[in-house]
């Protein structure tokens, strides 16, 4: 018997991620991608100016806490799409845009 890894289409779908319940479409999930990459952009500006006032640092946690969200998902989504396939070139470049933008947002985080 040869021990051979099956294709995602030969698997039974009871058996596979529902992507789509993440993200309904590579587009969606790219979309929250330029929402986080924003979201850190934004963080980046509160640098210096984090401990002014009690309504700066409230803001910079609101903003940190939802781009964290957002990333989770955009993580999650990206890493399950390459793992589905790691053929396939589209989904390394997932995870390359991914790393891009997690290395901006820990960036972005030094204040």
């Amino acid at each position: 018997m040869e021990n051979k890894l099956p294709k995602r289409s030969e698997v039974d779908v009871e058996l596979t991620w529902k992507l789509e319940d993440i993200f309904a479409s590579e587009s969606e999930w790219e979309k929250a991608l330029s929402e986080a990459k924003s979201l850190v952009d934004e963080l980046a500006g509160y640098a210096g100016k984090v401990a002014e006032s009690a309504e700066t640092l409230y803001k910079v946690l609101e903003i940190y806490e939802k781009d964290s969200l957002i990333m989770h998902k955009v993580y999650g989504y990206a890493f399950k799409s390459r793992d589905v396939d790691t053929t396939l070139p589209l989904h390394r470049l997932f995870i390359q845009s991914l790393c891009q933008q997690v290395w901006k947002y820990l960036k972005s985080l030094h204040f």
